[in-house]
C-alpha cells in the first residue's frame, strides 16, 4: 500500500483513483516514461508524418521561374 500524494490517504497500489480525493494515482508497477540510457526520460517522439504547422500553400514561393 502507498499513500496519496495530493491528500496522505492510503490507496492500494492497484488503484487508479484515489478512494478520498478522487484524483488519478499512478500505479507503482508501471514507469511513467521511456528510460534513456543516460538516465534521465527520454522526450516523447513526434511522428515522422506530422507537419509542424500549418502549411499556407499562398505565398509560398512555387517551382516555375
Amino acid at each position: 500500500m502507498s499513500s496519496c500524494f495530493n491528500c496522505g490517504a492510503s490507496v492500494a497500489t492497484e488503484d487508479r483513483f484515489c478512494g478520498n480525493c478522487g484524483i488519478t494515482v499512478a500505479p507503482v508497477s508501471r514507469p511513467s516514461g521511456t528510460v534513456a540510457p543516460g538516465g534521465g526520460e527520454a522526450a516523447p517522439v513526434r511522428p515522422s508524418g506530422a507537419p509542424s504547422a500549418p502549411f499556407d500553400a499562398e505565398g509560398a514561393p512555387s517551382a516555375e521561374q
